[in-house]
């Protein structure tokens, strides 16, 4: 039996994700979380317009190209539905310099380290200046204009000599600020977003920055489309992670450079999207303690909390001075990822009538964990969303062994009963979770009660991310092959019990532990 409760639809958009939450059978309130591709959205557009002409809340989890692109093509396009608010992805000013922001309570009151604030009051320029001016003044552009060439050929011919091998530790301990740095967030090894490595995306941010006035990005942008046009482009940024020594380090310096700039480029193009078609603006953070807001759907916002936030931004300069200067990867992740937000919702009709059901949805990270002197980043007393957020979406890539998944588990240990599992795996999926360690999680659920546990995805994880059970289970349930497309969107309704299917299309993915 269907309830007046919540409408989840997950789009497959291949690489990242975009989630419409909607009340059933209603078209009064809306939610979309996240617009993938471009690319990959653009199939899903039409369908997006007629069943949410109006959208109360526009979420953009994070920065990533995979999850910010659709919302940009969705609100540049003639049809676009009524947006009432926009919640902007919380990505940091790159070196963690403050704006004067009378109206925000942010890390620092009446200051704002969000780079949204500084693309609002003043631009790409404003965003940007102080790393253009960092790599220009340390050489490090220059050095990579004229060296990168050479590292690339030089590492290229390694990659395969080299492949498999395991990272090795790329931050020094005897720097004590980037120790200290690298110690207060509880990082371990660098990541280079696939975005940089994309031709077409480095050339519209190159032009951007040259029209901005930041000649040292431009030209640290240019030589970037060197690697992202190499054949083996995303093998020799992997290999670079590996290699110590001036080669690997242009190499990181580089993606880590040109991932900043790429990113406030696309940042900057949602920010005048929606200032255009004049819709306010969103970019605080979460609430200490979790709370909900509004009606007739409650919000809850979960992470990135102020603290976690500031201790971010005091991070970030140590960070980009060791690339700059000592041409040293100090092993923080881009905190693109590290910062994203964490939202849930549930339907206040259900709720009276009993209907405890909602959904919880977060962009690629946003539950680091508090260690040692390191911040919580999510709102204290998060975990109480977990009594009724039965709908559970994972995360791409995100931890789900890590960060992500530890805290699943031990969230849900005293909430037994039914819980539902979205995995985020469009197609193609060879670089998409769930990884080798997913069936952990899912055996660390069951154990603590998470019966019946049902999956639910549009394409089949690769081999090594599912374990037995679970993979006898994935793989006979699938009307396709692994590789192949499968299920547009998958729509799952409220009813007596949990969570159920809409309409079953063939090519959705759902399985049991029951």
């Amino acid at each position: 039996m269907w309830h007046d409760g919540l409408n989840v639809a997950f789009l497959n958009v291949e690489q990242g994700d975009s989630t419409l939450v909607r009340l059933h059978g209603d078209r009064s309130w809306a939610a979309l979380v996240d617009g993938g591709y471009a690319r990959y959205y653009a199939r899903h557009h039409d369908w997006v317009a007629t069943h949410a002409p109006h959208v109360n809340l526009l979420v953009g989890t994070h920065c990533d190209a995979d999850h910010l692109e659709g919302l940009c093509s969705l609100l540049d396009s003639p049809d676009c539905p009524r947006v009432d608010l926009a919640l902007v992805p919380p990505f940091l000013h790159p070196t963690g310099n403050l704006i004067e922001a009378p109206q925000l309570d942010g890390p620092a009151a009446g200051y704002s380290a969000f780079a949204s604030d500084h693309l609002i009051l003043g631009g790409l320029r404003s965003c940007l200046r102080s790393l253009d001016a960092l790599i220009g003044e340390t050489g490090l552009s220059r050095a990579i204009r004229d060296g990168l060439p050479h590292a690339i050929d030089a590492i290229g011919a390694r990659v395969e000599e080299f492949d498999g091998l395991p990272l090795p530790e790329l931050w020094p301990t005897e720097e004590p600020r980037l120790a200290q740095a690298v110690a207060a967030t509880g990082a371990t090894t660098a990541t280079a977003p696939a975005d940089v490595l994309d031709d077409e995306r480095l050339l519209r941010t190159e032009q951007a920055c040259f029209e901005a006035g930041l000649p040292a990005l431009s030209d640290l942008v240019e030589a970037t489309r060197r690697l992202a046009q190499h054949p083996l482009a995303a093998q020799v940024a992997q290999q670079a992670q590996r290699q110590r020594g001036i080669e690997g380090a242009l190499v990181r310096g580089a993606l880590e450079f040109s991932a900043d700039a790429v990113t406030a480029t696309t940042l900057d193009r949602l920010i005048r999207l929606l200032r255009g078609r004049g819709i306010p603006i969103h970019t605080g953070p979460a609430p200490a303690r979790a709370q909900p807001q509004g009606t007739p759907v409650e919000t809850w916002h979960l992470a990135p909390v102020g603290g976690y936030v500031a201790q971010l931004r005091h991070a970030l300069p140590v960070v980009k001075e060791a690339f700059a200067q000592l041409y040293t990867d100090p092993g923080l992740p881009s905190n693109v990822n590290r910062l994203s937000h964490v939202v849930a919702f549930r339907s206040r009709q259900a709720m009276s009538a009993g209907q405890r059901f909602g959904v919880l949805l977060s962009g690629d990270s946003g539950f680091q964990r508090a260690r040692g002197r390191s911040h919580e980043s999510l709102s204290e007393g998060w975990e109480q969303v977990l009594d009724w957020a039965r709908l559970v979406h994972v995360p791409h890539h995100g931890g789900t062994s890590g960060h992500f998944g530890s805290r699943l588990s031990m969230a849900l240990s005293d909430r037994p009963g039914p819980l539902d599992l979205y995995l985020s795996v469009g197609f193609p999926n060879t670089g998409s979770l769930p990884h080798r360690g997913f069936s952990r999680l899912l055996d660390a659920l069951v154990a603590r009660g998470a019966e019946p546990l049902t999956l639910h995805m549009s394409a089949v994880p690769r081999p090594a991310a599912l374990g037995s059970p679970w993979r006898d289970r994935v793989e006979p349930a699938a009307a396709v092959t692994p590789g192949a497309p499968g299920a547009d969107r998958i729509v799952l309704c409220q009813c007596t019990g949990g969570w159920g299917p809409l309409s079953r299309d063939p090519r959705h993915i759902s399985v049991s532990s029951a």
